[in-house]
């Protein structure tokens, strides 16, 4: 687990993310943090409440449906359907943080890595915390 960790950028502010290599396609981690996170790659943190991946678009891609789910309640992202419905945020909050692992590989070698990071990162946090991120639902 600490190799596909180790893969992702440190935590920054929501109002950062274009900021990030969110160009390609990869794997994202939302937090809810009171203040930045310590420099450093990220551990999955109990502070952690989504983790998604796309495929088939940029991760920038993936982010705006999550905004406009998360925060206008509009239907294009399930986990933000779900953080608005969680937290009832107001547009970009201080305490929203994200970290993107970015996946720039041939197909079919990006789309298996892709949802294996996923998938291998939501067990490791149920092993943990003995359950999905507040705003999974699949």
């Amino acid at each position: 687990m600490k190799n596909i960790l180790a893969k992702f950028t440190q935590w920054h502010p929501w109002s950062e993310r274009l900021e990030l290599p969110v160009h390609l396609p990869g794997v994202y981690m939302l937090g809810q943090f009171q203040r930045r996170p310590n420099p450093g790659k990220p551990q999955l943190s109990g502070k952690i409440f989504y983790i998604g991946e796309t495929c088939g678009q940029t991760v920038r891609g993936r982010l705006y449906q999550f905004h406009r789910s998360g925060f206008l309640n509009k239907l294009a992202h399930s986990g933000g359907s779900t953080f608005y419905k969680t937290f009832k945020p107001e547009l970009d909050p201080k305490w929203l943080f994200i970290s993107v692992l970015a996946v720039e590989q041939p197909e079919p070698h990006s789309s298996a890595y892709i949802r294996f990071a996923e998938r291998a990162l939501l067990w490791s946090y149920v092993q943990r915390h003995g359950q999905m991120p507040s705003c999974n639902r699949k």
